[in-house]
């Protein structure tokens, strides 16, 4: 075992607050996947740290372990975020989905519909003159049955996965964010006379934040960085198979999944641990605020 001066070239700490038989464990974990760690002891207290750019893969090995351990209780998986493979928040994504069944359900059942979609929809020249909360309120509106199933089960998939790296709160909130971008540069290009509803371009910034945080991963191994394009690139296939069939506006599609790229590719560099169960609440509430807040400001 080192010291706390042996881990000066590593970055990311991985587990803390361990005995030493626990450190021990997981330390042979860690060399079985061949994975450099450091042990850092303080008041009798062990920390492995791992250098940064394999804290994912580290982290997945670990928690592979533990899974099979999982009638230890000291043994437990880090909460709020997950690495790739994780299923520990997979709910995530059949949560939002059922919300969007509730808001169609809401909507059609007012006897009020035609009234709300010209209140609440994407119109591209009223965001331009300051509505700027119907990039938020087109996302929970849908024109028929089919057109909600469809984002329900897209949503269920692509923010399950980015919420088993970001957890839910993060993960929902990236998403949400990068769709109402979306639907904003999707409003500065149409200028005026064109009218959107539905939370496919929440679909496609699902999509391509996913994408592109597993091409950053792959980019941080030598032997998968010339693998890195693929995910992006299965990102675009999609949207050009999935999104662009006729009555769907590709090109908010398009700016859902170019958002979704850019904030998968800032949030891989800037993420090296999940974020703690509070902070993930905290993100969940913004998200609540953004949506009331631009509903209730449509009824001004």
């Amino acid at each position: 075992m080192n010291d706390l001066s042996n881990a000066q070239s590593v970055t990311t700490c991985i587990r803390r607050d361990l005995t030493l038989e626990q450190a021990n464990h997981l330390g042979l974990v860690l060399s079985a996947a061949h994975i450099t760690y450091h042990p850092v002891v303080y008041q009798d207290r062990w920390s492995l740290w791992v250098r940064e750019q394999d804290c994912t893969e580290a982290d997945l090995a670990l928690y592979h372990y533990e899974l099979e351990n999982e009638d230890h209780p000291d043994q437990t998986p880090p909460v709020g975020g997950t690495p790739w493979g994780r299923t520990q928040r997979s709910w995530a994504g059949i949560w939002a989905a059922l919300f969007l069944g509730v808001c169609h359900i809401c909507v059609t059942s007012s006897g009020k519909t035609a009234g709300i979609v010209r209140a609440y929809n994407a119109s591209a020249e009223a965001i331009l003159t300051g509505d700027l909360y119907r990039t938020a309120t087109a996302l929970l509106l849908h024109a028929d049955w089919g057109h909600l199933i469809s984002n329900m089960v897209g949503i269920a998939l692509f923010g399950t996965v980015v919420c088993l790296r970001l957890g839910y709160g993060l993960g929902f909130f990236a998403i949400l964010t990068t769709a109402m971008a979306g639907n904003g540069l999707n409003a500065l290009v149409y200028q005026a006379g064109h009218h959107s509803i539905g939370a496919s371009t929440a679909v496609f910034s699902a999509l391509g934040i996913a994408g592109m945080m597993r091409a950053v991963m792959r980019w941080r191994h030598p032997e998968e960085r010339k693998w890195a394009w693929l995910p992006p690139a299965a990102a675009l296939a999609l949207l050009a198979f999935l999104g662009a069939g006729l009555k769907t506006d590709i090109l908010a599609h398009f700016w859902g999944l170019l958002c979704g790229l850019a904030a998968g590719l800032l949030l891989e560099r800037m993420i090296h641990n999940p974020l703690k169960i509070c902070l993930q609440n905290i993100c969940l509430a913004l998200i609540a605020v953004v949506l009331a807040g631009s509903w209730i400001t449509g009824l001004s």
